[in-house]
């Protein structure tokens, strides 16, 4: 089990992130890549007629969740991006760009002990599904549990499972899942829904805006950074101790990757 995991970002977020002892997670559907979510309505369709097997009063449920798309993405499900990797290529190459690309460490235990002035609603930290398999037995026990809750719940409330407020928690499975063919990244997600949406920013610069919230510590669980060869990695790796002392963070080691490729 790995004690750190990692974020690949670039320099600007790690001054962010240093300066104000806080994390940026972005709203989860608005994020680069909403076919992820969409992987797992998919794989919810795909075995939709076993589930209905194992939990017959799932039908509805199950239909609702899977083509209402406009409701379940509005559920305000906010995530950072980890990795058990600290010196994996495609991630140099997929983030920050060049010199800018930053790989900040985290203490895993402590990234979940946030500032009190948080008014979240929950908190979790989850390893990502690749195993397709898995992913199934996982949907599966599920319903196995909503069947009984099922057979325990009179009519009406019955049909009140299929709103909005009883999607998160098959939301919270579904983002678990990812395809197999990313599963070189060893990710983790940092997962959190806060209690209302004055928290809630926005960033521009993209084909849509990308709603984001600030999540605070008292003190940011950073254990060391790394960074790529870049041509400049020795300024690069000083500016960074520079900014650390200026800062009272001088105890977090810094690092130059062993991929002797310049970005």
């Amino acid at each position: 089990m790995n004690d750190i995991l990692y974020h690949y970002t670039n320099n600007e977020a790690l001054i962010e992130i240093v300066s104000n002892n806080c994390l940026r997670l972005g709203h989860f559907y608005y994020q680069n890549d909403p076919k992820e979510l969409r992987y797992g309505f998919n794989l919810l369709l795909e075995h939709k007629d076993e589930i209905e097997t194992i939990c017959p009063d799932a039908k509805e449920y199950i239909e609702t969740i899977a083509h209402e798309t406009a409701q379940i993405y509005g559920i305000p499900i906010f995530t950072f991006s980890l990795s058990e990797k600290d010196d994996l290529l495609s991630q140099w190459r997929g983030y920050g760009r060049g010199n800018k690309s930053i790989c900040i460490g985290f203490l895993k235990d402590n990234l979940i002990k946030v500032s009190e002035t948080n008014k979240l609603i929950y908190i979790d930290l989850q390893k990502i599904i690749y195993n397709k398999d898995d992913q199934k037995k996982l949907l599966f026990d599920f319903f196995k549990e909503k069947d009984n809750q099922y057979k325990n719940t009179n009519a009406m409330l019955l049909n009140l499972l299929a709103n909005q407020s009883n999607y998160s928690d098959i939301i919270n499975i579904l983002i678990k899942f990812k395809h197999h063919r990313w599963d070189e990244e060893q990710e983790w997600r940092l997962i959190t829904s806060f209690e209302n949406d004055s928290t809630v920013r926005f960033l521009g610069g993209s084909k849509w805006l990308k709603p984001y919230v600030d999540l605070k510590y008292e003190k940011i669980p950073i254990s060391n950074i790394k960074i790529p060869h870049s041509g400049y990695e020795n300024k690069n790796k000083s500016s960074i101790e520079l900014l650390l002392k200026t800062i009272g963070k001088d105890d977090i080691d810094v690092d130059i990757s062993e991929i002797p490729i310049v970005y």
